[in-house]
């Protein structure tokens, strides 16, 4: 299934580099410095040049984008459209001053990408609206390399990614020790100039650069999102805690001391079996099911509500484009009426449970792989939320890429094993 381009550009604002000769030392040059950057694993290049003449940049920009191109990277001009269009360059980046985005967009056809600087909410909102493929927000940092850059506020940043219906990096100061503190912004990842181009080992600053992104943003550059429910969303796992006993109870059977540890992990459907099959109980599996959902289907009808910052953030989320899906061990009817309940169930567009297809998320990812078939996508492009030692370790082991959400009735310790973890939404 190919990309969209809007899908493409997301995971390409992950490492944006954009070059600066001025960095270069006298044995060195833009082209080999570019393959460094490339070899370390950057997502999209910049050619910019100021000074240089456009015959000068012209002839340069052939051999970057044919270096480029071989890698599969795409290549992006710096405010000059003559030189964009002699080189056939993927796209082109202009300032709020650099010219006018509608007329540029016509000039250069919809199909190649076009990058607007912006630093506010309406020169965003008005970028979008003219044509702008990708927003490039900042400076967010203090910055050599612009000296006229106005800092954006977190807080602008922040709005800005909530509104934009494109994708979106921040440019300006950003190096090792702040791109964590942009992982909660929303953007998509970073433009950066001198972090990658002032160093004698480019490839191996870029690389570190490389994962600090990844872990910060990919979760913002994947088309899909996966989410468990109990525990990751709602706030009920302490009403499952004693339901069984709660439920043995009434037949005034006594339940051992282990019975939750013994069914913390077994799917609806496996924990009515080991009720029928470890305490004679005269109902059958079914029936014993049927029982306990009923018991707590009012609960989650009218009770049970979203954790904090769940509601934001799908909503965010799903705004941005991103398809949100549930992979639950709820029954079908449980997950309907508390998404309904919490007025949230326009948001999803796959459901699925372990009933439905019936294997448990700790012992086998085919709920996660059915998601998949049904979107027709790929690992590649979905990352799954999940409050479940055991069902992060199937994630983890059949390649998935897991987001761990803190839950305080989960005796197990998940921030090792994941690949992100929050405490809460309000993280995002």
């Amino acid at each position: 299934m190919k990309d969209s381009k809007t899908n493409q550009l997301k995971k390409a604002m992950l490492l944006y580099a954009v070059t600066d000769r001025s960095w270069l030392l006298d044995n060195q040059t833009l082209y080999g410095e570019c393959e460094k950057a490339i070899k370390g694993e950057i997502t999209l290049l910049q050619l910019r040049e100021k000074n240089l003449s456009t015959e000068d940049f012209i002839k340069e920009g052939i051999q970057i984008k044919e270096l480029c191109h071989k890698n599969n990277i795409k290549l992006i001009i710096n405010d000059d459209v003559d030189v964009m269009v002699a080189l056939d360059a993927d796209g082109l980046h202009i300032g709020q001053y650099d010219g006018n985005v509608k007329r540029i967009r016509d000039l250069i056809g919809p199909n190649k990408i076009l990058g607007v600087s912006s630093q506010t909410v309406k020169e965003s909102i008005k970028a979008i609206s003219d044509g702008a493929d990708y927003l490039g927000i900042g400076a967010v940092f203090c910055t050599s390399t612009k000296l006229d850059a106005v800092d954006v506020s977190f807080e602008t940043l922040k709005a800005i990614t909530k509104i934009s219906k494109v994708p979106t990096c921040a440019i300006g100061g950003i190096n090792l020790d702040n791109i964590s503190d942009l992982e909660s912004s929303g953007i998509n990842g970073c433009a950066i100039v001198s972090a990658i181009f002032n160093g004698n080992d480019v490839e191996h600053s870029t690389r570190i650069l490389r994962e600090k992104c990844d872990d910060a943003f990919y979760k913002y550059n994947v088309g899909n999102h996966i989410y468990d429910l109990d525990g990751t969303l709602i706030d009920s796992l302490g009403i499952w805690e004693n339901l069984a006993s709660s439920y043995l109870k009434e037949r005034n059977i006594v339940a051992k001391l282990n019975l939750e540890e013994e069914i913390n992990n077994l799917s609806l459907d496996e924990s009515s079996s080991y009720l029928k099959d470890n305490y004679g109980l005269l109902e059958s599996k079914q029936e014993i099911k049927n029982q306990i959902v009923n018991k707590i289907y009012h609960l989650y009808s009218d009770s049970i509500k979203l954790k904090s910052g769940v509601r934001s953030y799908l909503e965010s989320i799903y705004n941005k484009g991103i398809t949100l899906s549930i992979a639950s061990a709820s029954s079908k009817s449980l997950v309907n009426a508390v998404l309904k309940n919490n007025n949230i169930d326009e948001l999803f567009s796959v459901i699925k449970t372990e009933e439905e297809v019936g294997e448990s998320k700790a012992k086998s990812s085919l709920i996660y792989d059915e998601i998949l078939k049904e979107l027709n996508v790929e690992k590649n492009d979905v990352v799954v939320f999940e409050d479940s030692y055991a069902a992060i370790k199937t994630l983890k082991s059949n390649d998935y890429y897991s987001i761990g959400v803190y839950d305080e009735h989960s005796i197990d310790d998940i921030s090792d094993i994941c690949d992100y973890f929050i405490k809460d939404f309000k993280e995002c």
